[in-house]
């Protein structure tokens, strides 16, 4: 008994870190993947779906727009960060398991507009 405990214990442990672990019967917290369509189902309906969710073109290009545009904006991000030099409270930590991380250290805070010191009193 003590054996399965422990074996369910790591597969919730391992399926909760993925965020693979779903309640069966709920319709809120169950599996989203399950009730996907493939196939003819799919075919049938794509047509539909994709107008539904307002895209026109292929998918393919759609997701070489965004990811454009995403990798534009990390770009921009780093140089921007570059040019604030050392002392900038935000910068990019060299990876250690292949992933960059950003840092930011604590920031001071910030005053209070006039506007919002008036609307207080």
């Amino acid at each position: 008994m003590l054996t399965c405990c422990v074996s369910w214990g790591n597969c919730t442990g391992r399926c909760a870190g993925r965020r693979d672990v779903f309640a069966a019967p709920s319709q809120r917290w169950c599996d989203p993947r399950a009730r996907l369509l493939a196939g003819d189902a799919w075919e049938e309906m794509r047509g539909e779906v994709l107008t539904g969710i307002g895209l026109a073109g292929p998918v393919d290009t759609h997701l070489r727009g965004l990811v454009a545009s995403l990798d534009a904006a990390w770009r921009a991000t780093a140089e921007r960060i570059a040019a604030a030099g050392d002392d900038a409270p935000v910068r990019f930590v060299p990876p250690e398991d292949g992933r960059v991380r950003l840092a930011v250290d604590r920031l001071d805070a910030v005053g209070e507009p006039d506007a919002e010191m008036i609307v207080r009193r």
